[in-house]
């Protein structure tokens, strides 16, 4: 049994290695990319978007359409703060798909100042939530393929195009496997913004579930988190049944050791995989419902992070004059 599991493990790091170098040619071609496109390309917005059938209403009469690497399409909703602080934040759900869960909590993030753009990037054919939505184009789950890391890097591109969102000011929060994707982007393409990985998919171990086959790459493998250069915060709950809070822990590690420490946030029983929502309290913050908590420490994080003024470029003036 013990040479069977070392067989298994030696075969894990040797796809991880491939995909890892997969990773790195992707990065490349998406450099190649963006220094192909015009300065017009960069700046002119995505194509305006009718509203998705089932979507929040009121919701959000703003979206827009984004043509994905893969030929998919996403869709991105937009909400507005009625005072903007100049901070933008993109909200990438997790294997649950789009739903109007993620439209409520890109409304909270526009209480707090922020314009809230909220991704509509891939579905099941059979949806498993009443609040569910679906987005022409969009396509199913097709797990963490180099191709799905082009189609996230696409929809950080897009959503930096859209009218009022400073490229510069702009951060990520992504739900379990949109956790997973938004990191494996910052690894692929070296690009600083700050992401907040709620409840995120990270590390091969520890499982609940059966391991998806094949493997790719996690954020904790010690290659991937080495190219992860952006700002992170982790938070995870305790009692997740889903993916066990073990895997933020070995992702912080994994970090760590990159030399790119993460800030690491855990909520106490009963927070689970569903923290971003959650109505109840935990035993370590009885005061608080964990939603609120959640969106407390990812804006006090964004906050930090997303500054009016970068202080590289106001070092700069500085020394200009």
């Amino acid at each position: 049994m013990d040479a069977a599991l070392e067989r298994c493990d030696r075969s894990r790091r040797r796809s991880t290695r491939r995909l890892v170098v997969g990773l790195g040619t992707l990065a490349l071609a998406i450099v190649m990319t963006g220094a192909a496109s015009t300065a017009l390309a960069k700046t002119t917005p995505p194509d305006r978007a009718p509203r998705p059938t089932g979507a929040a209403e009121p919701g959000t009469d703003e979206w827009y359409s984004v043509p994905l690497p893969s030929g998919r399409v996403a869709a991105l909703g937009v909400y507005r703060p009625v005072k903007s602080s100049g901070r933008s934040v993109l909200v990438l759900h997790g294997r649950d798909g789009p739903r109007r869960l993620y439209e409520d909590l890109s409304s909270r993030f526009a209480a707090e100042g922020f314009t809230a753009v909220a991704a509509c990037w891939f579905s099941y054919s059979v949806q498993e939530h009443d609040d569910a939505y679906g987005c022409p184009g969009i396509g199913e789950f097709h797990g963490a393929e180099a191709t799905t890391v082009a189609d996230v890097a696409a929809i950080v591109d897009a959503a930096e195009r859209i009218p009022g969102v400073d490229g510069d000011r702009l951060g990520i929060i992504g739900q379990s496997y949109g956790a997973r994707m938004a990191l494996l982007r910052a690894a692929a393409t070296g690009r600083t913004e700050p992401v907040v990985s709620s409840c995120g998919y990270l590390a091969a171990q520890p499982l609940t579930v059966e391991a998806e086959q094949p493997v790719y790459p996690f954020p904790a493998d010690p290659d991937v988190a080495a190219g992860i250069v952006a700002p992170v915060l982790i938070v995870h709950g305790d009692a997740d049944p889903i993916i066990p809070v073990g895997q933020a822990v070995a992702f912080a590690a994994a970090m760590d050791a990159a030399g790119h420490p993460a800030q690491l946030i855990t909520y106490g029983s009963p927070a689970g995989h569903s923290i971003p929502w959650d109505i109840v309290t935990s035993l370590d913050d009885p005061g608080r419902l964990l939603r609120d908590r959640l969106l407390d420490d990812a804006v006090t994080f964004l906050r930090k992070h997303l500054e009016p003024i970068r202080s590289h470029e106001a070092k700069d003036r500085t020394e200009v004059t």
